[in-house]
């Protein structure tokens, strides 16, 4: 096994990369979707979420799992979230691990 940080992010970002390009109309409309609850969410006075508050009430599911964390990378890179922190995951099938508590910008 080898142990390289350069490696290990050059491959997360084509295996996401590669998850938008085969889920080009999911990504689309999960996108505007989130850009349209982190507004709400703001309007309502958050300052933080995390993303598997989004998929709880996201209207649309992606084929995969893999897609929301593209989707997160996406939100990032575009300016909507920023890294806040950790929180427990609340979703029972995640089992309280943590997970980022995003800044909503």
């Amino acid at each position: 096994m080898t142990l390289n940080a350069s490696l290990s992010s050059a491959a997360k970002a084509a295996g996401q990369q590669l998850t938008l390009d085969v889920n080009v109309a999911w990504t689309q409309h999960a996108i505007t979707e989130l850009k349209a609850w982190l507004e709400l969410r703001k309007q309502q006075g958050a300052t933080h979420m995390t993303m598997e508050e989004f998929r709880h009430v996201a209207q649309r599911q992606p084929d995969s799992h893999k897609c929301w964390g593209a989707l997160t990378t996406m939100a990032k890179n575009l300016g909507l979230i920023e890294f806040g922190g950790y929180v427990r995951a609340q979703s029972v099938k995640t089992h309280s691990h943590p997970v980022v508590h995003w800044e909503i910008v």
